[in-house]
């Protein structure tokens, strides 16, 4: 991308690393599925026939919920969950500086 700025290319970057971390296929969120639970509890009847559009929404939602999260997590650091926490990775790059300086999460009593 030869015209992304560096900023862009770290949030890029982030986000493409954020993506293989939040993979709805082994979270157990799948039991949510509705034509799953119509099949396994044996209700009968058909689906409606839009229930996969309604099972996209749901993944998609799903999926950006992840991100939202982990970005949020990324911006105010691991330690704000797990004061266990120890491990913190700065930012190196030009661009990485300045998607931190960019990113403001609220936090009791201002901003992170």
């Amino acid at each position: 991308m030869p015209k992304a700025s560096q900023t862009q290319l770290a949030a890029l970057n982030l986000l493409t690393t954020l993506a293989g971390l939040n993979d709805i296929s082994n979270t157990g969120t799948l039991k949510y599925v509705q034509a799953e639970i119509a099949v396994m509890d044996n209700i009968g009847g058909e689906l409606p026939s839009d229930q996969w559009i309604k099972e996209i929404v749901f993944a998609e939602s799903f999926a950006y919920a992840g991100l939202q999260h982990m970005v949020s997590e990324y911006a105010v650091g691991a330690k704000s969950r797990d004061p266990r926490a120890d491990y913190v990775v700065p930012p190196t790059t030009a661009g990485e500086k300045a998607l931190c300086r960019a990113m403001k999460m609220r936090k009791p009593g201002g901003f992170a």
